[in-house]
C-alpha cells in the first residue's frame, strides 16, 4: 500500500515538473502551445516520425555550457522509436536504452508523462 501511494506520487510530480501549467502546481519544462518562455525548439525534420538527424540536433541544440549535464527525457514509445533506427546496412545505430541507459552519452530516463511522437509533440 505505502509502495502504492509512493509511486504514485512520484507519477504526479513527474507530471507537474515536466508538463505542469504554473496554476497551483510547477511551471513545467516543456513549452506549451504557445511556448511563452521561447524555449529553443529542434524540429527532426517529420512531423510526425523521430529521425536520427532530428535527435542528433536536438543534442547539438543544446547551448554547450548546459550540454555536460543535461539528460534525455522520453516516455517508452520513443525510446522505442529510437531503439529501432537502423542503418542503410540494416544495423541497429543505437544500443537497448534500457541496458546502457545512455544515448550520445547522456542519461535517458523514461517518464511516461512525456507526450508520444507527434506532430506538434515535444516527445523528447
Amino acid at each position: 500500500m505505502i509502495a502504492d501511494i509512493s509511486t504514485t506520487l512520484a507519477i504526479d510530480e513527474d507530471e507537474a515538473f515536466l508538463v505542469g501549467n504554473g496554476v497551483g502546481r510547477p511551471l513545467g519544462i516543456l513549452p506549451g502551445s504557445s511556448n511563452a518562455l521561447s524555449l529553443t525548439e529542434k524540429n527532426s525534420g517529420d512531423a510526425n516520425l523521430m529521425t536520427v538527424a532530428g535527435v542528433r540536433k536536438l543534442k547539438r541544440g543544446l547551448p554547450t555550457q548546459y550540454r555536460a549535464g543535461a539528460v534525455w527525457v522520453g516516455n517508452s514509445d520513443t525510446f522505442g522509436a529510437i531503439e529501432a533506427f537502423v542503418s542503410t546496412t540494416g544495423q541497429f545505430i543505437y544500443p537497448d536504452l534500457t541496458e546502457s541507459d545512455m544515448l550520445l552519452n547522456r542519461r535517458v530516463f523514461e517518464s511516461e508523462v512525456m507526450p508520444d511522437v507527434a506532430a506538434n509533440a515535444y516527445p523528447l
